[in-house]
């Protein structure tokens, strides 16, 4: 079973442009990544390149067998398995946030002040959600 996420960064304009990911959505997964390999603007777009992801990897890496893959990079949809419509989509922050989009279990948000902020849903109480704040590399260094 596969615990999937939604990744995203925060634009001026109260919108944010997503990606999907299908595996290790956890915040001791995706969250632990993306904190460690994600932490400035330059490398979320990078990411947000690649499109939807079957895995997120530390490093974007380049075009690979999507059965035979390099276990450090990004496993990607579209560059990997040459599949259509998986281009990150952007919509409006607070749709981002409240709605289930794509059966998502975590929501991460590369915020403007640049740190990571994840929201997730518990499936008892779908309405009830939890915010962790994770400070960037960038950020613990200042």
């Amino acid at each position: 079973m596969s615990t999937r996420a939604l990744i995203g960064k925060q634009n001026a304009d109260k919108t944010v442009t997503f990606i999907y990911c299908h595996f290790d959505g956890y915040p001791s997964g995706v969250g632990d990544t993306l904190i460690e390999s994600y932490s400035t603007p330059e490398q979320v777009d990078g990411l947000l390149a690649l499109g939807d992801l079957s895995v997120l990897g530390s490093e974007l890496g380049e075009k690979q067998d999507f059965n035979k893959r390099n276990r450090d990079w990004c496993l990607a949809y579209g560059r990997d398995r040459g599949e259509s419509g998986t281009e990150a989509q952007t919509i409006d922050q607070e749709m981002y946030v409240r709605e289930n989009l794509r059966g998502e279990e975590y929501k991460y948000i590369y915020s403007l002040s640049k740190n990571w902020v994840c929201y997730g849903n518990d499936d008892e109480e779908a309405e009830e959600e939890f915010t962790i704040k994770y400070p960037t590399a960038e950020s613990s260094t200042t």
